[in-house]
């Protein structure tokens, strides 16, 4: 009788044990298909913060287009009115604050923006903007080293 009751005992803790293993596994993989679905959120917000960013730019250089030649032709900042020169200013630091978005974003959206793509633009832009380079290099350690090297690169090639 007693060596029926401990086999009852036995099997009882061994189902027992079944049982949990079978609930931590079912526990184990909705919280990975929770973690799958959270990285695939964060990599779509940040496609979607950097891609509002690029708007901003686009939306910018749409309302002052007075604007566009300091980054895109090369223009220096000679003797323009008070209120360009703020304009521009204020221009040049949304252009950088944009640029360090991307830079901290543009590993997390690989597959729908390659980074070479972003870095040619930025050298792009760089390339053709001394004001925005000597800008940059004046508040440098507002940005990312990473940015920072990325206009170095422009202006050096």
């Amino acid at each position: 009788m007693y060596e029926a009751l401990s086999l009852v005992i036995s099997l009882a803790g061994f189902s027992a044990v079944i049982v949990t293993l079978s609930i931590f596994l079912r526990q184990t993989r909705a919280m990975a298909d929770q973690a799958r679905l959270l990285a695939e959120s964060s990599r779509r917000d940040s496609f979607d913060r950097v891609a509002a960013q690029a708007f901003v730019l686009d939306q910018m250089f749409l309302e002052y287009p007075e604007v566009r030649p300091y980054f895109y032709e090369g223009r220096s900042l000679t003797d323009e009115s008070d209120v360009l020169r703020h304009r521009i200013i204020a221009a040049a630091e949304t252009v950088l604050d944009v640029f360090g978005v991307i830079v901290l974003h543009r590993e997390r959206f690989a597959e729908v923006w390659s980074s070479n793509t972003w870095d040619e633009y930025m050298r792009h832009v760089f390339a053709r903007s001394p004001f925005l380079c000597s800008y940059l290099r004046d508040v440098h350690t507002w940005f990312s080293p990473e940015l920072v090297r990325l206009a170095d690169e422009a202006t050096n090639q």
